[in-house]
């Protein structure tokens, strides 16, 4: 199939980093498989001499899964002879590695949860032969919630660059595509915890005790303010009829 970069597609970036909300995650968490399809009558018009014919179709799409250990691991995707041994040795004019990742995650697919490298794109038009490294950190992560559980993987990414003219004298990065993850050694768990009757009823106790307190202060602060600025007749604990006298008083 032909290489083009789909419409709001992040081009040489990534997407913001964040965990997602409980509601969310148990709200997109639907399993599925499956890949997008190009829909090559797009690409063809009779009436246009430029697009009376099919495109060649030189690019490649790679899609699946592949099961790996809980361990650091790198998955490769370059040319022959690129680092390996190989009896055919293919033509570095012809190669090109710019791609796009429509969606990249460790764990079960669920299509409707973002990852930092879905709908990301890396291009160089002036240096086809880059070398682009991924280093993913991957935390496994369960969401809990009124006894639904959804196990994921949360990973954070860096992503790098190498230019093949910089790099090729040292021999240590090859043209390619380059995904390298490491399992980190804790997992987190995301639940929702109700409250018992007795926490419900402390709690509701301490709030309406603040809610009190407050109206108490507020109440002696507009009545400082009206006896300051009116007179004490204005004031709101003012009784004229009050025939009760103290001690001091009499």
């Amino acid at each position: 199939m032909p290489f083009f970069i789909p419409y709001d597609t992040k081009v040489n970036d990534i997407n913001e980093i964040i965990t997602p909300e409980l509601d969310e995650i148990l709200g997109e968490a639907i399993p599925a498989e499956f890949r997008e399809k190009l829909d090559t009558r797009s690409f063809f018009d009779e009436s246009d001499p430029n697009r009376a014919h099919l495109p060649e179709f030189n690019g490649c799409h790679i899609f699946g899964s592949i099961p790996v250990n809980r361990v650091s691991g790198e998955l490769q995707i370059t040319a022959k002879s690129l680092g390996y041994v190989a009896s055919r040795k293919a033509p570095l004019e012809e190669l090109k590695f710019n791609h796009v990742i429509n969606e990249f995650s460790f764990g079960d697919f669920y299509p409707y949860i973002d990852n930092p490298l879905d709908n990301t794109a890396q291009f160089n038009q002036d240096e086809p032969l880059t070398t682009y490294v991924y280093y993913t950190s991957v935390v496994p992560t369960l969401f809990k919630k009124l006894g639904a559980e959804v196990d994921t993987n949360q990973y954070s990414v860096n992503d790098y660059r190498y230019l093949y003219k910089d790099v090729a004298a040292k021999g240590d990065k090859m043209p390619g595509i380059f995904f390298k993850y490491n399992f980190e050694p804790l997992s987190i768990v995301v639940s929702d915890v109700r409250l018992s009757f007795i926490q419900f009823l402390v709690r509701l106790v301490a709030i309406c005790s603040f809610l009190v307190y407050c109206a108490s202060w507020i109440f002696t602060l507009l009545d400082m303010a009206l006896i300051t600025i009116m007179g004490p007749k204005w004031s709101l604990r003012y009784q004229p009829d009050d025939k009760t006298k103290g001690i001091l008083d009499r």
